[in-house]
């Protein structure tokens, strides 16, 4: 404590030579140019949302009363026309301010807000905008910890520089040969970085050409450890260094497989804004900048379907340095985002797939995610942001994908009543996937299963208003008839016949509300047949169709055709084949 009062008093005592005042103010006045003024961090006008800033409430006001925007339109006078976004201070930033600008009881923009010093070409000094200053703010928040951690950092480099200047006149005085050569070397060293600095920029913007990117993201674009430079002098674009690119926007539809390796060539590269489908070959060209931390995956431009294929986001979970991510496309499911869970740095995940909030909730509560997983895009990027939450569309593109289909319409009418897995194998972890259906699915046709049957059984019984099933090539056994008769509203039923009995067939005249049922890997005699025909024909009446093979879906060829030799023509003791003039047509398709 005595060593800082005794710098302190030094520093407004008369000095021994008059640099050791000079320097300090110099340093002191740089100091307050770095960390008081602000540098806009984004910048909206019309059909934008404002800034995120206004999202949540402020922690401190500055001049007028809080404001929270709804998205910006030029039809609605009330709102300002304009919003820009201020970040003060350094090394941390300490706050950020909104300021509305237009519209009714909103300040115009005038020549009293235009920059003070201008630099050749109209570039200008951010800090001599009067707006820039912390005099005014429509929304503003601030954290208390990084500006004492601000004033400690200036506090400590103005002593710091009086100290070193003392130091060097006393050493002046007696100027040597190695002070010479120190003197050389800073010079030399300065001169090499400014030069490594203007190739580093000219090949960056080699690479820009090379692959036709559609242009920068807003927002500053140097790297970190050059911040304070560019809030001393103003403007990223002096003589004295090469500003590098760290945030850029790219639409897929301007890449080819040659472009990814490009941008590896760009090292302070951080933030990645790309218009593009989650495919596997834009996976793995993002897996390839290894630097980046935040990556925005939206929809291309123009929009362009593609196959329903599984995403694997695991290229994604090797970038080393990823800590936000953001995703739209209806394209990516839920289960998708489990690829994620090994990222060693991801702090959030905002998406806008085709999910909903129950199964965002049941993702959290399986996994507990080390990650922040966000269903809704930031205002900024809700322009992207549509409604995938419909069940029957979450549905529709998961069975599509698994039974490997091209891009389906699934957006179109939102109805979806008949569930068809004939070419899928169903899982114990797909039927869980598929619960959503009971509310919606009348008609269901099952193709491979492998799940237990007490799995399936109770995925049936989920079905409330199912009134077709066909149960593919599944074993029905005794237990499963069982099941059926949880389902009242149960009008056709398809199955092969295993090792049912004709007495398990019969059963099924039971069910309330059947009237058809069809069979096909059977081994039923003709007169087993006729037999369970008579009893259904005493309770009510069920038609019954038996084929000898598999599962035919134009229903052609079956156990009771005309002239089979097995059987003769008519097994039911009439003239004519029972099968003509019947509909042969799929009630599944």
């Amino acid at each position: 404590m005595s060593s800082a009062r005794s710098h302190l008093s030094g520093f407004f005592s008369l000095p021994k030579h008059w640099l050791s005042r000079i320097v300090p103010l110099v340093v002191l006045l740089a100091m307050v140019l770095i960390v008081v003024p602000g540098v806009r961090c984004h910048d909206y006008g019309y059909g934008f949302s404002p800034p995120p800033l206004l999202e949540t409430q402020p922690a401190v006001l500055l001049g007028a009363s809080a404001v929270s925007l709804p998205p910006l339109s030029p039809e609605d006078s009330q709102l300002p026309k304009s919003v820009v976004e201020y970040e003060h201070g350094w090394p941390l930033p300490y706050a950020r301010r909104a300021i509305g600008y237009g519209g009714d009881n909103w300040r115009e923009h005038d020549d009293s807000n235009a920059p003070l010093l201008l630099y050749p070409g109209g570039l200008f000094a951010s800090w001599s905008i009067p707006d820039a200053w912390p005099v005014r703010g429509d929304e503003v928040e601030l954290s208390v910890a990084a500006l004492l951690l601000d004033l400690a950092v200036a506090t400590a480099i103005v002593l710091g520089a009086k100290q070193l200047t003392e130091v060097c006149v006393r050493r002046w005085r007696r100027f040597r040969l190695a002070d010479l050569l120190v003197v050389t070397a800073l010079v030399g060293l300065t001169l090499g970085w400014r030069q490594w600095n203007i190739q580093l920029y000219q090949r960056e913007d080699q690479v820009l050409l090379e692959v036709k990117a559609g242009g920068y993201f807003p927002g500053p674009r140097g790297h970190d450890s050059m911040t304070w430079l560019t809030r001393l002098i103003g403007t990223p674009e002096t003589p004295l260094w090469r500003n590098h690119i760290n945030r850029l926007s790219l639409n897929n539809s301007r890449l080819d497989l040659n472009s990814w390796p490009l941008l590896s060539d760009l090292p302070f590269l951080r933030t990645l804004r790309l218009h593009a489908l989650p495919t596997q070959s834009n996976l793995d060209g993002l897996r390839s900048l290894e630097h980046l931390r935040d990556v925005t995956l939206l929809p291309p431009q123009p929009y362009a379907p593609a196959a329903h294929e599984e995403i694997d986001l695991r290229e994604l979970s090797r970038l080393p340095c990823l800590e936000h991510l953001i995703i739209a496309s209806p394209h990516v499911l839920i289960e998708d985002l489990e690829a994620l869970l090994s990222s060693p740095r991801l702090k959030t995940v905002r998406v806008s797939i085709l999910t909903n909030t129950e199964e965002v909730a049941a993702f959290r509560r399986r996994f507990r995610p080390r990650f922040e997983l966000l269903l809704g895009l930031p205002k900024a990027e809700q322009l992207w942001q549509h409604d995938y939450s419909q069940p029957q569309w979450i549905i529709a593109a998961r069975v599509a994908r698994w039974q490997g289909r091209g891009a389906i319409d699934a957006f179109g009418s939102g109805e979806l009543d008949f569930l068809d897995l004939a070419d899928v194998v169903l899982t114990d972890e797909r039927i869980d996937r598929l619960s959503a259906a009971h509310d919606f699915v009348d008609a269901v046709r099952l193709g491979t299963v492998t799940a237990g049957p007490k799995k399936l059984e109770r995925f049936i019984q989920g079905f409330r208003w199912l009134d077709d099933l066909d149960l593919g090539e599944y074993q029905v056994t005794n237990r499963t008839l069982a099941t059926l008769h949880n389902l009242p509203k149960l009008d056709f039923l398809s199955m092969r016949q295993g090792d049912l009995g004709p007495a398990n067939i019969r059963s099924l005249a039971t069910l309330p509300s059947l009237t058809g049922v069809e069979i096909y890997h059977s081994t039923l005699e003709s007169a087993e047949v006729a037999e369970i025909e008579q009893a259904w024909e005493s309770q009510r009446d069920i038609y019954l169709e038996v084929f000898r093979g598999g599962h035919q879906s134009n229903r052609v060829s079956g156990l009771y055709t005309s002239g089979s030799d097995e059987f003769g023509s008519d097994p039911f003791g009439g003239g004519d084949d029972p099968f003509v003039g019947q509909d042969d047509s799929n009630p599944f398709e």
